[in-house]
């Protein structure tokens, strides 16, 4: 198995991952274009074959962006005093690529670039539980529990992950 850590995939390819989450949460390509104007996005390949993305946005900038919702309020109310933070918007693993244990080093990948441009910290809201799992093995710790979110009926954990 050979995996692959890139930068250099199209929205448009990227739009496979929507279709892995509840109708909430989806994003349609506009948003989607948009969103990866402002953020650090990380994709992994297994065998030349799109398997996961990540991307996270500089705290202050999701904070202008302002609120549209009670649930993007939770995430500025959880995110606006903590300093030097990327907040990692999503982690996504296309379902026949889970449980290769591949995620935790995924994460790290991304984490490692954030550290590299000068982030003191990742702030992010865990929906699984796998995810908040390996969130904790890279040593982050869950501070919040926010209920239904974005009515999915999902329990999603806020948590801080020191990268220094």
């Amino acid at each position: 198995m050979i995996v692959r850590f890139t930068s250099q995939v199209t929205v448009e390819e990227s739009m496979v991952f929507e279709s892995i989450f509840e109708p909430e949460l989806q994003l349609d390509i506009e948003e989607k274009a948009e969103l990866f104007n402002q953020c650090e996005v990380t994709f992994m390949t297994v065998n030349g074959q799109l398997a996961g993305e990540i991307y996270s946005i500089n705290v202050p900038d999701l904070i202008l962006e302002g609120v549209e919702d009670p649930d993007d309020q939770k995430i500025i109310d959880d995110i606006k005093y903590i300093d030097d933070a990327s907040y990692l918007h999503s982690t996504s693993i296309l379902p026949e690529y889970r449980g290769l244990h591949l995620a935790k080093a995924f994460k790290a990948f991304h984490n490692g670039k954030l550290a590299g441009m000068g982030y003191k910290n990742v702030v992010g809201h865990s929906t699984s539980k796998e995810m908040h799992q390996i969130n904790e093995a890279l040593g982050a710790v869950h501070i919040r529990n926010h209920e239904n979110w974005y009515e999915t009926g999902r329990l999603s954990s806020f948590y801080v992950l020191k990268l220094d």
